[in-house]
């Protein structure tokens, strides 16, 4: 069943507004790696990203944190690389690490770390040249990722207060990978009939129980990656033809589609919103290389011809923008891939301008991973309708089993059946909902 929610609002205007204009401040590339790539800000102005350091010994990354001009190691939890994905105004930062060859999730504030256990590994290396996220956090501090289990399927998590909530696999086959939460917990992502591709896919919003497919420019691939705090959502979606070199940014609200279209090329992309209405993303133009955009009523920019002194960048992609029109965008310059800042002419307390070649590099000292003793292992719909699921828990102690369909009002289940720290549960209602949230609550 596919919900649509249709009102008369639209992000485009009549009256085309004077594009803004920036001043940049280059992130630095810290001894011991070659390329800095950003992937979000926070409203106070807080970056982060990952550094890269690619030699004919070494081929690693490190998660980061970039705040009042010095930029902090966050290190590799212990594994072997790591990525910072997502930012909140808190501080509170989410990513993905590898740990003996699989991704794990994490958060992490001021030192303090914690596993979020086994997360989605397709395209991790992909990711680090790209402003695809598959981890993100909201200022409630609630984290969304897509979760392989063992039988092979995936489905997504919401985690929060300690506790992982999942959701995503549909009556029909569908999986949803959740990509993005905003403040309001509505979540975006793409919906995948099976775990196969190149399978049909569409853009998600889940609100209040509600799971609305979004429509597409015409073909049969689509997805949506963030989603403002007013319910805006961005992405990319297929033209009629289904070619990838054709697909465009789009924009939905309330579950209408607008084309964002391009900066001459044939195909763009959009990875960031803000509460503004402002878009970020990269596009071709006609020379057939791909720039960062700004696109704001009605009309798409190209972010190298709005600021003050381009000083030998060519921004490539737009991956992030905060409520203050702060943009954090991937750079080259003399070969080299550069995390860059903008900032608005207009911003009461611009952010001091740090050389790469000076910018400062902390270690953090405090990283401490705590185990959450918690791993989902399978799920399965049966021909009945009953909703079966297992997962790896405790051994002493037992864990209730609660059902929600907004992820605000929990009701127990009933107990979970436990074989040496080995958990399984079977729903008998869940034929009678569209969709149901669970998660396990240990009771010592």
């Amino acid at each position: 069943m596919i919900f649509r929610l249709i009102f008369g609002l639209t992000l485009c205007s009549s009256l085309a507004l004077a594009a803004p204009q920036y001043t940049i401040t280059d992130l630095g590339v810290p001894p011991g790696f070659t390329d800095a790539v950003p992937t979000a800000i926070n409203n106070h102005g807080q970056v982060v990203g990952w550094c890269h350091a690619d030699s004919l010994t070494d081929d690693v990354s490190h998660a980061f944190l970039w705040e009042d001009g010095r930029m902090l190691d966050l290190g590799t939890f212990g594994g072997t690389e790591s990525l910072a994905e997502g930012i909140n105004d808190s501080g509170e930062i989410a990513g993905s690490f590898v740990s003996h060859g699989r991704p794990y999730a994490f958060i992490w504030q001021a030192g303090a770390t914690v596993d979020l256990g086994i997360t989605d590994g397709d395209g991790y290396s992909s990711r680090l040249f790209s402003g695809s996220r598959v981890v993100s956090i909201n200022n409630s501090g609630q984290v969304v990722r897509s979760v392989p289990t063992a039988d092979g399927k995936k489905i997504s998590s919401v985690w929060g207060r300690g506790q992982d909530t999942y959701f995503g696999l549909l009556g029909d086959g569908t999986i949803c990978y959740a990509l993005h939460i905003n403040d309001r917990a509505q979540i975006v992502g793409v919906s995948r009939r099976g775990n196969s591709w190149p399978s049909p896919s569409s853009g998600f919003l889940w609100q209040n129980g509600v799971l609305t497919r979004l429509e597409t420019l015409g073909g049969n691939e689509a997805a949506a990656d963030d989603i403002n705090d007013l319910g805006a959502i961005v992405g990319w979606s297929y033209l009629q033809n289904n070619n990838l070199l054709d697909a465009h940014a789009c924009v939905w609200i309330n579950g209408e589609i607008q084309d964002l279209g391009t900066l001459g090329g044939r195909y763009s992309r959009a990875y960031g919103i803000n509460n503004a209405n402002q878009i970020v993303g990269y596009s071709q133009k006609a020379n057939n290389h791909d720039t960062a955009f700004l696109w704001e009523s009605g009309r798409m920019f190209n972010l190298n011809d709005l600021v003050v002194s381009n000083a030998g960048y060519h921004f490539k992609c737009g991956d992030a923008i905060n409520d203050l029109g702060q943009i954090v965008v991937l750079a080259w310059k003399n070969g080299i891939t550069h995390a860059l800042l903008l900032s608005p002419l207009s911003q009461s307390t611009p952010v001091a301008d740090v050389p790469a070649e000076t910018g400062a590099m902390l270690v953090s000292k405090n990283i401490s991973p705590v185990a959450v003793p918690f791993s989902l292992n399978s799920f399965a719909l049966m021909p009945n309708g009953d909703f079966k699921l297992n997962f790896t828990g405790a051994v002493a102690g037992n864990y209730v089993i609660e059902t929600s369909t907004n992820l605000t009002a929990w009701a127990p289940l009933g107990p979970a059946m436990n074989d040496h720290g080995n958990w399984e549960f079977v729903d008998t209602n869940a034929g009678k909902f569209i969709m149901r949230f669970y998660r396990a609550v240990l009771k010592q």
